[in-house]
């Protein structure tokens, strides 16, 4: 299994990615970033640093966020092999992932985010461990609570966080998803 670094040296020059500092980090490492456009729309909102702090270390761990455009730029980039068709508009499947509610994403100060956990590295696919548990916990929690939900220790789960969990017992996650439904 190559490394996410090992996979972009293995890319042709022009596939590289253009902007070289995220080159030295994995793709795990990246950490959500405003960028310009997620700063200009923050500024008629009253500021959340403490919040978005706290959103941010509560992901460190387990991958951390990323905003949209930074997730299609990883995922334009990634390896892909026989599901390259799957991602030739990688702006598009992000947007579809987060419209049809496959993928988790919630607002924050910054704008959207979504966490690296549910994603597979380095292809930066969906985990198939998402769709159900998204089914299970749809009407009961949504944005900002359902994505602490994956990364808080769950009493179902012995204090274990769903978010690893799901990736070694998905029945297991499951089952507490389906407590988390039934308590609500």
């Amino acid at each position: 299994m190559f490394t996410t670094q090992q996979a972009i040296a293995q890319q042709p020059v022009s596939q590289k990615p253009a902007f070289s500092a995220r080159n030295e980090l994995p793709f795990a490492a990246w950490r959500f970033r405003p960028t310009a456009s997620s700063a200009d729309s923050a500024k008629n909102r009253t500021p959340q640093p403490d919040a978005d702090q706290d959103l941010t270390s509560a992901f460190a761990d387990s991958g951390g966020l990323v905003n949209g455009s930074d997730l299609a730029d990883m995922l334009r980039l990634a390896p892909h092999g026989a599901d390259a068709a799957a991602v030739s508009q990688p702006v598009s499947q992000v947007a579809r992932w987060i419209v049809s509610r496959q993928a988790l994403a919630f607002s924050t100060g910054n704008g959207w985010v979504l966490p690296l956990f549910q994603f597979e590295l380095p292809t930066i696919l969906l985990r198939r461990e998402m769709g159900p548990l998204l089914a299970e916990l749809q009407g009961v929690l949504s944005g900002t609570e359902l994505a602490l939900w994956f990364v808080k220790p769950n009493r179902w789960l012995h204090s274990q966080r769903p978010a690893l969990v799901m990736r070694k017992d998905l029945d297991a996650a499951l089952q507490a998803a389906r407590a988390e439904r039934l308590a609500a």
